[in-house]
């Protein structure tokens, strides 16, 4: 049932709004910001989650990629020191959770109302803007704001190809929500800011000189082609087979 104007539905609304404040800071300090970020959101809407038998597939896959990273970094060919064993036992308990969390994040998700979910949309669209202006300002003045925040800390500021690299693990949030927040805006009739959205990622990424962003930006590229595909294809061939099965 849509939350349109409920509390839950503002509640919800809520929880979307503080992600997207939260993106730029999140993924300016990389995965290491983004997720403790996202588990909170999905910490806040773990009560209101109510899996359907349609959410089935999408967590069991979502289930196994968990699995093969936690089976990644607990397996080597060479035996781990202990002090790896237990950084391995760590990450699969933070998966499990991200697992957890996330999926309610995404499942709560559809019970906006299209007026909430558009501002939802609008607001995780800006933080997302947000980060894109940060790391385009990084990428050409060498990581300077990076720099500043660690001449403040105290800290050794670092040379300015490895302070980029450290900038760039902003791109793989950017990369993560890239497809949703586009296909989210360009349905909604918002064409241009779709355009500039694309365009001022992409541009990101260029020049940050990283590569294996670009590589998961262009293999979901394909893959959503083909998915996009497959769907055309097989409601057109339902709707021959309805229509060679109609009388007359």
């Amino acid at each position: 049932m849509a939350a349109a104007g409920t509390r839950s539905g503002r509640y919800l609304l809520g929880v979307w709004i503080l992600v997207a404040v939260l993106t730029p800071l999140a993924g300016f300090l990389g995965a290491r910001g983004m997720a403790p970020a996202v588990g909170v959101a999905g910490l806040l809407c773990l009560p209101l989650a109510r899996p359907r038998l349609t959410d089935t597939a999408g967590l069991i896959l979502f289930g196994l990629l968990v699995e093969w990273a936690l089976i990644s970094a607990l397996w080597s060919p060479a035996p781990l020191p202990q002090d790896l064993k237990h950084f391995g036992r760590f990450t699969g308990l933070h998966l499990f959770q991200q697992l957890l969390f996330s999926g309610a994040l995404i499942i709560t998700a559809r019970n906006l109302s299209p007026d909430l979910a558009r501002k939802a949309l609008t607001w995780v669209g800006g933080g997302l803007l947000a980060l894109i202006a940060v790391l385009l300002f990084e990428s050409v003045t060498d990581a300077w704001l990076l720099g500043t925040i660690q001449g403040l800390a105290g800290q050794k500021s670092n040379v300015a190809h490895w302070a980029l690299r450290a900038v760039g693990q902003g791109a793989y949030v950017l990369v993560m929500l890239f497809w949703p927040v586009l296909i989210g805006f360009w349905s909604d009739g918002r064409r241009r800011l779709a355009g500039a959205f694309a365009g001022g990622a992409i541009l990101a990424l260029i020049l940050l000189h990283i590569s294996a962003p670009v590589t998961a930006l262009v293999t979901s590229a394909a893959v959503f082609g083909l998915v996009f595909w497959l769907g055309r294809s097989r409601a057109w061939w339902r709707l021959r087979a309805r229509s060679s099965s109609c009388p007359g």
